[in-house]
């Protein structure tokens, strides 16, 4: 099941005054939000929906938001996450960051400044949405294909000819043309540059060598 994906920002704190704060400011900025008050809590609500941009306190009672982050960003959606903190050293800057997080904030906090930051990890997460929107389009196309048009497309995409395409496959070369059309037709591309950035596309940008929607094929 999808989990709805929007652009609202979470607050996770354990500080009412600042879930308060923080909350007002981004509704003067426009920004839809939600104040979640644990790391038991956050967790609850990713398993109905998910963030655009998460802001959490290093420390939410006696968990941490560093784990909360590391879990977020390993999920299917790895929404920008920013860290408050009044605690703030070079370590746990680094170690925030490679937890998924993509900026750190020291607490007392410039609003203005957190507003900044949060303006420019929602724009991340619109990118973010954008390449799995295409993503998950391009794999439904491929997905479409009967499975004998994959084998001409697994032969089209090693480079060989026409006619060892046919010997390989065990069809005719009129077949194979005929399939290639289609093949072009049904994915909506126009040159096998295109042809080899959707697939690239739907297998998360790795090499042509490497695409997985050929393994086992």
């Amino acid at each position: 099941m999808r989990l709805p994906v929007s652009l609202d920002v979470w607050v996770i704190d354990d500080d009412e005054s600042i879930l308060e704060s923080l909350r007002a400011a981004f509704a003067r900025a426009g920004w839809s939000s939600l104040a979640l008050r644990s790391v038991h809590e956050a967790k609850q609500q990713l398993m109905r929906s998910v963030p655009g941009c998460v802001v959490a306190d290093l420390r939410i009672g006696e968990d941490s938001g560093m784990d909360l982050i590391a879990h977020i960003h390993q999920a299917a959606w790895p929404a920008p996450a920013i860290v408050i903190s009044g605690h703030l050293t070079p370590t746990l800057t680094v170690q925030a960051m490679r937890r998924g997080a993509v900026t750190v904030v020291e607490k007392p906090i410039r609003i203005e400044h957190l507003c900044e930051e949060v303006d420019l990890a929602r724009a991340r997460a619109l990118e973010i949405l954008k390449t799995l929107h295409h993503r998950e389009a391009a794999r439904e196309a491929l997905d479409s294909l009967p499975q004998g048009h994959r084998d001409v497309l697994r032969e089209l995409v090693e480079c060989r000819p026409h006619k060892q395409i046919a010997n390989r496959v065990d069809i005719s070369l009129r077949t194979v043309e005929k399939r290639k059309k289609e093949i072009f037709e049904r994915l909506n591309v126009g040159t096998f540059t295109e042809l080899i950035r959707l697939l690239q596309i739907a297998d998360g940008g790795v090499a042509a060598a490497e695409l997985s929607f050929f393994k086992g094929a």
